[in-house]
C-alpha cells in the first residue's frame, strides 16, 4: 500500500512539471507576438518618414513651398505606397501563422489540462480506496487480535476445568462400550474430520438433531461448568472421575448448574445453535486429564 502512495505522488510531481513546460512555451510564443507586432509598427513608420523625407527634398518648390504631381511624383507615391502593402502584408501573414501556432498550443493545452484534471481525479480516488482499504485492514486486524485473546482465554478458562478433576465415580472406564450417544440424530462430524481448508480436526463428534432434541448425560458425574461459552454456546461439563470427563455444546438451553450431580441418561440440556452454529444440534467431546480422546470405543455398537 505504501508504494502505491509514493507512485501516485511522483506522478503528480511528473503531471505538474509538464504543464508548468507547456505554459512557459506559450509565454514565449506570446511575448514573439508582441515583439513581431512592435516591429511592424516601427517598420511602417520608418518607410514613412522615407517616404515624407524624399518628398519634400525632390518634390518641393522651394519658391511656392507647393509639390509637383507630375508622372515622377505618382511613380513614387503609387512605389512607395506599393511597398508599404507588400510589407503590411507579409507581416500579417507571419503573424496569422503564429496565431495559429499559438492556437494549437493551447488547444493541446486545453486538452492537457483536461487529461491532467481526469488523471488527478483518478488519483485522489486511487489514495482515497488505498486508505480505505488499508483502514479495514487494519480493523480486520484489530478484530483478529480480538478473537484470539478470546480464543487463547477461553483455551485456558477450559485448560483449568479440566485440570481441576476429582477421582469421584472411577468406574467410568469400565463402561466402555456400553454408553449411549448424548442425543437422538445423525453424527454429522467425527472425531478426526478435517474441519476446514487449514487441515484442522474436529476433536469430538457433533450430532445433528432435531429442534429443541433432549440432550442427556451419557455417565454420571458432577457438573464442574454450566454457562456460556464464546465459540461453544451454551455448555455444560462433566467429571466422572479417573481423569474423565464429558463436554456438551451448543445447547439452546442448559437443565442443570454448576456443583450438579447428575445420573446416567439424565436430561441435562436442550440442542440448539448457539456458538455460531447454523444448524441444530449438540458438539460432544470425551476427554482424559484434559485432552480430547476418540469417543468411539466407549459407545454401543
Amino acid at each position: 500500500m505504501t508504494e502505491d502512495l509514493s507512485k501516485i505522488k511522483n506522478n503528480k510531481i511528473k503531471i505538474i512539471k509538464q504543464k508548468n513546460k507547456i505554459e512557459k512555451n506559450i509565454s514565449k510564443v506570446l511575448n514573439a507576438k508582441k515583439i513581431n507586432q512592435k516591429d511592424l509598427n516601427l517598420l511602417f513608420k520608418s518607410n514613412l518618414i522615407k517616404s515624407e523625407k524624399y518628398l519634400f527634398e525632390n518634390f518641393l518648390d522651394s519658391k511656392t513651398g507647393s509639390i509637383f504631381f507630375d508622372n515622377q511624383l505618382y511613380s513614387f507615391i503609387t512605389s512607395s505606397k506599393i511597398n508599404e502593402i507588400y510589407f503590411y502584408k507579409r507581416k500579417k501573414n507571419i503573424l496569422e501563422t503564429e496565431n495559429s501556432a499559438l492556437l494549437e498550443k493551447k488547444k493541446l493545452l486545453v486538452a492537457l489540462e483536461n487529461k491532467i484534471s481526469k488523471t488527478m481525479s483518478a488519483i485522489h480516488l486511487e489514495e482515497k480506496n488505498l486508505k480505505r482499504k488499508i483502514a479495514d485492514i487494519k480493523k480486520v486486524i484489530s478484530i483478529l487480535d480480538i478473537e484470539k485473546q478470546n480464543f487463547l482465554s477461553n483455551k485456558k478458562r477450559l485448560e483449568n476445568i479440566f485440570s481441576n478433576k476429582s477421582d469421584k465415580n472411577s468406574k467410568f472406564y469400565k463402561a466402555m462400550g456400553l454408553l449411549d450417544y448424548p442425543a437422538k440424530g445423525i453424527i454429522s462430524k467425527k472425531y478426526g474430520d478435517y474441519k476446514d481448508a487449514i487441515k484442522s480436526k474436529w476433536t469430538g463428534y457433533l450430532f445433528t438433531t432435531k429442534s429443541n432434541e433432549k440432550v442427556y448425560a451419557i455417565f454420571s458425574g458432577t457438573v464442574v461448568f454450566a454457562d456460556y461459552l464464546k465459540g461453544y454456546g451454551y455448555i455444560a461439563i462433566i467429571d466422572h472421575g479417573d481423569d474423565y470427563m464429558t463436554l456438551y455444546a451448543n445447547n439452546k438451553r442448559l437443565l442443570v448448574k454448576n456443583g450438579d450431580i447428575v445420573n446416567t441418561g439424565q436430561n441435562i440440556s436442550i440442542s440448539g445453535k448457539s456458538g455460531g452454529r447454523s444448524v441444530n444440534g449438540v458438539y460432544f467431546e470425551l476427554r482424559k486429564k484434559g485432552n480430547p480422546i476418540n469417543p468411539k470405543k466407549w459407545f454401543k455398537g
